[in-house]
């Protein structure tokens, strides 16, 4: 059988390098929907910057940060503040 539709949730999914155990469903349609356009519409998406080799390159894809205030990460010896937006989004 090519499909297990039984979920067996010690069953460790991923061959090598790691652990992936799959519990099923957790949220509806409709409420993965909502969240779905609610981070499509209402994250602040942006490509990054990066340099390798010297060479600035815009990254296909898209990332947004939001953190406490004060929060920063450095990737690519870029340091990314945080982007303190709405609090509301999951209201």
């Amino acid at each position: 059988m090519l499909f297990n539709n039984e979920i067996n949730s010690a069953q460790n999914l991923l061959p090598k390098d790691g652990t992936l155990n799959y519990y099923g469903s957790i949220l509806s349609t409709e409420k993965a929907l909502e969240y779905f356009y609610k981070l499509k519409t209402l994250i602040e998406w942006k490509n990054d910057v990066i340099f390798i080799f010297g060479k600035q390159i815009i990254t296909k894809r898209k990332t947004a940060f939001y953190g406490d205030e004060g929060i920063s990460y450095t990737y690519s010896n870029k340091k990314n503040m945080h982007f303190f937006g709405q609090k509301s989004y999951w209201n």
